[in-house]
């Protein structure tokens, strides 16, 4: 149901020099400037990139409408002679946008206008949460009580479903492996936190499927 866009190279970042690296005092967890996104949760932002660094707008950007247009839901009476026009009207119609919409944002964090390293791991971070965060919405998406009620039609839109939240979830994986070897054995500690977070949320994004 998705056909994501394939996952080409992009111009080597490069750690910025001059980095806070240590001495400064940290602020408390509710004055530190943090990237906003709905249903998302990311650490602090590393010492050398701000919360609002122009240059990772553009996948702020495409993050953000990925995640405020709503999952057109069945209506839970919804006849099951009706589920098939759904399916390829309102939920088919959503697929086609957000497919347009998951090519954009990959294209924007590879085209990352920037250099600095810390920005790429921020950027690639961002995308891999905003295809879970999509991927969970399908898989957890209510089915309208006529598909609930019949084992294999239930059975049928799940699979369904799974199948198409899928993609998400693999690029997802690839958009965090690059986050955390991209952090690797950098000279900002601050990226650490991202690192973690990004290897976390690749076994998070892998869930139950055994891949």
């Amino acid at each position: 149901m998705l056909v994501l866009a394939g996952c080409g190279g992009s111009t080597p970042p490069v750690a910025q020099s001059g980095r806070r690296l240590s001495g400064e005092a940290a602020l408390e967890d509710d004055d530190v400037p943090r990237f906003v996104l709905e249903g998302v949760t990311l650490p602090e932002p590393p010492a050398s990139v701000d919360a609002d660094d122009p240059a990772l707008e553009p996948v702020l950007h495409q993050a953000r409408e990925l995640l405020s247009r709503p999952l057109p839901v069945a209506e839970a009476d919804m006849p099951a002679a009706d589920v098939g026009r759904y399916v390829e009207g309102r939920l088919a119609g959503w697929m086609n946008a957000t497919a347009q919409g998951i090519r954009a944002l990959w294209e924007a964090m590879q085209n990352l206008g920037t250099r600095v390293l810390a920005a790429h791991v921020v950027a690639r971070t961002i995308t891999g949460a905003t295809l879970v965060a999509l991927a969970e919405r399908l898989e957890a998406m209510p089915l309208p009580t006529s598909v609930r009620d019949d084992a294999s039609l239930s059975s049928a839109m799940r699979s369904a479903l799974d199948n198409a939240s899928r993609p998400m979830r693999e690029r997802a994986v690839q958009a965090f492996g690059a986050c955390a070897s991209t952090a690797v054995g950098s000279a900002d500690p601050t990226l650490d936190e991202w690192r973690v977070h990004c290897d976390a949320e690749s076994e998070r994004a892998r869930g139950d499927r055994g891949e």
